[in-house]
């Protein structure tokens, strides 16, 4: 299976194509670099399909046969699980779209994704600080949610956080299997994707880490 992926801020484009190769092997598909749509992540889901029907002539030409649409959360109180839903129906009923699509809101953003695999901030000691008090902030299954860049920021060694050169290094190191113990935005990315550790559904992380209970007045993802 050939899976495209889309995604709307320019730190995806750049960083996730250092993830890739561990996503492909995690999950045996084929994943194709991404493409990046001009919307913004809140944007009304009709808007939000007309900008990916643009891009089905690229989609065709890599021969995708399926792909998945990332989107930020961002600060948005509405359900994942509700806004990823009405955002795939809008996709499906446009009459330009000819592949299937799923939909994979981050919540809230990139930077949750990042720092919830924090070995691959301490695999760079002289550019990121991992505090106890930052450990206790992401870990058990806490990343989703947090204002993540801000703790990326405080963790910054010698210069200010930047979003799409430290999310690039930070993706080159990051370790899905640990990242998906402290998200579960992230292990629903993986379900999505196809890794069979989540084909039960994603709600509890792997190895019976028990669920944060911050994580219990969210309603489940679709």
């Amino acid at each position: 299976m050939r899976i495209a992926l889309l995604v709307e801020g320019i730190g995806e484009f750049k960083a996730l194509p250092r993830l890739i190769p561990s996503l492909e092997h995690r999950s045996g598909q084929t994943l194709l670099q991404p493409v990046q749509l001009n919307v913004h992540p809140l944007a009304p889901p009709n808007v939000i399909a007309s900008s990916l029907a643009k891009k089905m002539q690229i989609l065709e030409q890599r021969r995708a046969d399926q792909a998945v649409l990332l989107l930020d959360r961002e600060d948005a109180e509405e359900c994942p699980g509700t806004r990823a839903e009405q955002v795939a129906t809008a996709i499906a009923k446009h009459p330009k779209i000819t592949l299937p699509v799923q939909v994979v809101l981050k919540d809230r953003t990139l930077e949750n994704w990042l720092i919830a695999d924090l070995t691959a901030l301490r695999t760079q000691p002289g550019r990121f600080k991992v505090t106890e008090a930052l450990t206790k902030r992401v870990e058990p299954d806490k990343a989703d949610r947090l204002a993540a860049i801000d703790l990326l920021q405080s963790a910054s060694i010698g210069r200010t956080y930047h979003k799409v050169d430290d999310a690039v290094e930070i993706c080159a190191r990051l370790d899905p299997a640990r990242a998906a113990r402290h998200s579960r935005s992230f292990r629903h990315l993986l379900h999505v994707l196809g890794d069979s550790t989540f084909d039960a559904g994603c709600r509890r992380p792997p190895d019976g880490l028990p669920v944060a209970q911050a994580h219990a007045v969210r309603g489940p993802f679709q």
